[in-house]
């Protein structure tokens, strides 16, 4: 709050609500729609050019994400969703298909199935990586894994804002709030 800033704080934040589907460490649309809401004269810097991706993985990722309803360009006019690829190059070995499966056994036994005959061709399993917005996903996985006798490690990593205790100390704080308003 320095006095060049007339009492009003100079306040970044950054965030993508296109990862926020996933809800990493407790990431959501509404945090960013809050902020917005929040504070006055807030300055959108929409960032669409992409240095990592192929044009075909962001095309892939367009069809997929065009799916989710709750996007920031939903709800604000100046932000757009066209990422624009700036790099031509795709590894030798990578390939894009995007599958349609009508249960999730398929998905799995799909999934499963795709890592064994990788791991057939010679590619070594640590070079091998499954992610999920949910720990349920991969939890379900596990079976059709070990059919196959795929070996793997499973990392799970806690949402810190989900435990019980962090989840605690909210309602009490909460409690305490509330009383001292009453």
């Amino acid at each position: 709050d320095h006095p060049v800033h007339e009492g009003r704080p100079n306040i970044m934040a950054v965030g993508d609500d296109d990862q926020a589907i996933y809800a990493f460490q407790g990431a959501n649309i509404g945090n960013m729609t809050d902020f917005i809401k929040s504070y006055r004269d807030v300055k959108i810097v929409n960032l669409t050019d992409n240095y990592r991706s192929h044009s075909d993985i962001i095309h892939l990722a367009e069809g997929i994400s065009g799916q989710i309803s709750n996007r920031l360009h939903s709800n604000i006019k100046s932000v757009s969703k066209k990422l624009i690829s700036k790099s031509d190059r795709l590894p030798e070995s990578c390939s894009l298909e995007r599958v349609e499966l009508t249960s999730e056994a398929g998905e799995y036994s799909w999934i499963a199935n795709n890592i064994n005959d990788l791991i057939a061709q010679g590619v070594s399993p640590d070079e091998i990586a499954v992610l999920a917005p949910r720990h349920k996903i991969l939890e379900n996985l596990v079976p059709f894994l070990n059919k196959l006798g795929i070996p793997m490690k499973y990392d799970k990593r806690e949402n810190i804002l989900e435990t019980e205790i962090i989840s605690g100390l909210r309602l009490a704080a909460q409690l305490v709030r509330s009383l001292l308003n009453n």
